[in-house]
């Protein structure tokens, strides 16, 4: 989620800086002789509505550059400040920073008070414009060349001034008169002094805190049509900031603003579209607008777009292309995406070289500025013994502090790893406890696995009802485990009523999500009869296909499906009998800690 402080609010309001100047009624105007005299006034109205003279250019340069240098050439101090605008901005020619300065200066020589402004921003030392915000350094000139435009009549300087005044750039820091030029920009039509106004009342910063006073002046900025007034409006509903929350209106907001080119606007925008915030889900939406603020320079974004490439949501996948994006949002300083290279080193995806060294680096980088993910990995490391020595207890460690970090995904696996003493001593109250906690988030195997310690009372008292709730609430999730025990409990009538046919359902659904003990469980069935199935020739088919997944399950290492094969080799189900490859796979189980695998040996006289 994006959060709006007040510096970032001020650094908004700045985008496409050059553009800012705009005239009062009794300001020095333009010769009455000059043949852009109207264009300049549909101009200045759009601008100070706008915030920006970014919609005005786009529009118009195009099929009036040609013009405006013509008539700059011939000394329209007018035409000079549009020509140099488009020098400055890239609009229908190549970016040319020295030659804008040049016509803006002529322009301001001639005394066009806005061309003034404009050469106090690009110009002065006080001031450099970075990745969309503006850092004011400590000059007392640009102060001098803000005042000096603000006498001549310009709204935008008067808010300039009084931003260096408010802050002390360049100036003593004069609040009370800062605010009080701030009040009078915003009345004389300055919507970017209408936004900051309004977002100095929301944060009680230089006025007393009044969240309807602050949503009147932004509101009044947005409908002017000032894109970042209208992404603050969308953020005030989001969060309920004196206004009831409403997703939806925050989305509608949001679009505006982003049709605007408003970068944040975008960014959010997608993410609104990617989750279902105020709009429908939808990922190629979601694609497009995260693509047009990471193209702008929008951090955040250019992650969101990474994981787009490599997850191949709302675009074709593409690894190139995510490393690409990745690696750009990590050397902009993004947490999330510096995880994530990190990760893909772990393991080599997207045709990453497999670096160990550099991933723990990486990882290590991440966690320590509080990634849950990073620390899940580095967990990860030391549980396999990926360039560190294997710790079980160090994976641990990780994982525990993953965890503290609100890092939900590791919720179910920190409660495994108290249930089966993996690194920690058992502990089935604390397994309880974080089974719990990822049933709040709303994981299925959670669930799965509470409905387990509630029907045997581990970790808290034996409950049949809460045991029935949750291996339901895990099998409506289509967690195959849950749908096999839920059956089971359906058979037996345990904490449900006896229902053969609902068993019957259950663990046909489990057995079609290939879950091999359904399967075994469901060929049972069809040989003994019961609830009506009979079927021979399916209880084979059925059996023989769990024997393959429960293969492929102990090359997993999987010791469940290690005894389970173990049984049906020494009953000589489904396979031809073995009582060695039985014993075999009762041992192996055994060396993993399988507790059914041990009772096994130790009844068969073969715990030795």
């Amino acid at each position: 989620m994006i959060r709006i402080c007040l510096l970032a609010c001020l650094g908004l309001l700045f985008s496409s800086f050059w553009l800012f100047a705009q005239p009062q009624p009794d300001a020095a105007s333009p010769a009455p002789t000059d043949p852009f005299e109207g264009e300049f006034q549909k101009y200045l109205v759009n601008r100070q509505a706008a915030g920006n003279s970014d919609q005005f250019l786009v529009k118009n340069a195009p099929h009036r550059f040609g013009e405006w240098k013509t008539g700059a050439e011939n000394g329209s101090r007018i035409a000079q400040y549009f020509y140099g605008l488009c020098l400055q901005g890239g609009h229908s020619t190549a970016k040319d920073p020295d030659r804008a300065k040049i016509y803006l200066q002529k322009a301001a020589d001639a005394g066009l008070p806005q061309a003034f402004t404009v050469l106090g921003l690009v110009e002065a030392p006080g001031v450099s414009y970075v990745q969309g915000f503006f850092r004011f350094r400590n000059d007392q000139k640009s102060y001098e060349r803000f005042c000096k435009a603000a006498d001549m009549g310009d709204t935008a300087a008067i808010y300039f001034s009084a931003l260096y005044q408010l802050y002390g750039f360049g100036c003593t820091k004069n609040e009370e008169t800062a605010f009080k030029r701030i009040v009078a920009a915003a009345n004389l039509g300055e919507s970017n002094a209408m936004l900051l106004l309004g977002t100095l009342y929301g944060n009680g910063v230089y006025a007393k805190q009044d969240f309807n006073r602050a949503n009147d002046w932004i509101r009044k900025a947005a409908e002017l049509g000032n894109g970042n007034a209208m992404f603050s409006m969308c953020m005030s509903y989001e969060n309920g900031y004196g206004v009831p929350k409403d997703s939806k209106e925050a989305a509608k907001w949001c679009l505006k603003a982003a049709e605007l080119g408003n970068i944040e606007a975008a960014g959010y925008l997608g993410w609104m579209y990617e989750v279902g915030e105020g709009l429908p889900v939808d990922v190629k939406l979601a694609w497009k607008w995260h693509f047009r603020a990471a193209e702008a320079g929008h951090v955040e974004a250019m992650y969101a777009v990474a994981r787009s490439y490599d997850e191949g949501n709302g675009v074709q996948r593409d690894g190139k292309e995510a490393v690409n994006w990745c690696q750009k949002a990590a050397r902009l300083g993004d947490t999330d995406a510096i995880a994530v290279l990190g990760a893909w080193h772990q393991t080599g995806r997207n045709d990453l070289p497999k670096d160990f060294k550099y991933a723990r680096i990486l990882l290590e980088t991440a966690a320590a500025r509080g990634s849950g993910f990073a620390m899940c990995c580095l967990g990860n490391l030391y549980c396999i013994g990926q360039g560190v020595e294997r710790s079980d207890r160090e994976a641990h460690k990780w994982y525990l502090k993953a965890a503290q970090a609100n890092y939900s995904p590791i919720y179910y696996y920190l409660s495994q790893t108290y249930f089966f003493a993996r690194g920690i001593e058992k502990n089935y109250q604390e397994s309880f406890r974080w089974c719990k906690k990822s049933v709040e988030a709303d994981n299925p195997n959670a669930m799965m696995f509470l409905g387990y310690l509630y029907e045997n009372g581990l970790g808290t008292e034996k409950d049949d009802a809460a045991a029935v709730k949750w291996y339901q609430a895990a099998a409506e999730k289509n967690e195959s485990m849950a749908m096999l025990y839920l059956g089971k409990r359906y058979f037996y009538g345990n904490g449900v009523k006896k229902d053969v046919q609902a068993s019957i359902k259950w663990l046909e659904k489990s057995s079609d999500l290939k879950n091999p003990y359904s399967m075994i469980s469901l060929a049972d069935y069809h040989e003994q009869g019961i609830g009506g199935l009979n079927d021979e020739k399916l209880a084979e088919r059925l059996r023989r296909d769990a024997i393959k997944l429960l293969k492929q399950r102990i090359g997993d290492e999987d010791d469940d499906a290690m005894v389970t094969l173990g049984l049906l080799y020494w009953q000589g189900r489904g396979v031809e009998q073995n009582v060695n490859e039985a014993f075999a796979l009762f041992r192996k189980a055994a060396k993993l800690g399988n507790q059914y695998a041990l009772d096994y040996l130790i009844w068969l006289g073969l715990d030795s």
